[in-house]
């Protein structure tokens, strides 16, 4: 038998010291990547890619030309006056929604309206914009010919129209003076005439 060297082995230790410092710089990594993973699984959280909103802010504060690091151009000027126009906008409009939201609650509020009465005209103008329903009598039928008679109040029904009101005119059936006794009003002729 012949006494050769082996394959791996080697006279000086150069090779051993590198397999031990790279094992160690593997192990090194190795742990602080454990140890990062096992710190975002226990916070919940994620690395994530930058969201569309951020560009968003970025982009708005490159077009901002009161931001005094971008160029202030004649576009920029005008995205200016926009932007300006486009948030007063939004906030008149905000206020005007929370306003009527107010106003227009999902509560009946009504009122009836009766035209023969001098105080019903004036009183619809005062209180409309505290209604949102109102029950006006402009329909009669006559007991005695048997006929529908409308009576609209062309004043009431543009104050309504004009304040967005709901109206649900009812019927009201007249009985004259002469027909009030029990009696002359059980023997009236009903039968309608068409």
């Amino acid at each position: 038998m012949n006494h050769t060297s082996q394959i791996f082995q080697t006279q000086t230790k150069k090779r051993w010291t590198r397999v031990k410092w790279t094992s160690r710089i593997i192990g090194i990594v190795t742990v602080f990547l454990l140890f990062v993973t096992v710190l975002a699984v226990i916070n919940a959280t994620n690395p994530s890619l930058p969201e569309m909103n951020d560009r968003a802010k970025v982009y708005k504060a490159i077009l901002n030309p009161n931001n005094k690091f971008s160029l202030s151009s004649v576009q920029n000027k005008k995205y200016k006056g926009f932007k300006y126009f486009l948030e007063k906008k939004q906030i008149e409009d905000s206020v005007k929604r929370l306003t009527v939201s107010q106003n227009k609650t999902s509560l009946i509020r009504s009122a009836f309206y009766t035209p023969w009465n001098k105080a019903s005209l004036p009183d619809l103008i005062k209180n409309a914009d505290k209604l949102n329903t109102v029950y006006p009598e402009w329909f009669f039928i006559d007991t005695i010919t048997f006929k529908l008679q409308t009576r609209i109040d062309s004043a009431g029904l543009a104050i309504m129209k004009k304040t967005i009101l709901v109206f649900n005119p009812f019927l009201i059936i007249f009985i004259p003076a002469k027909l009030r006794t029990k009696e002359a009003f059980l023997t009236a002729n009903f039968s309608m005439s068409y």
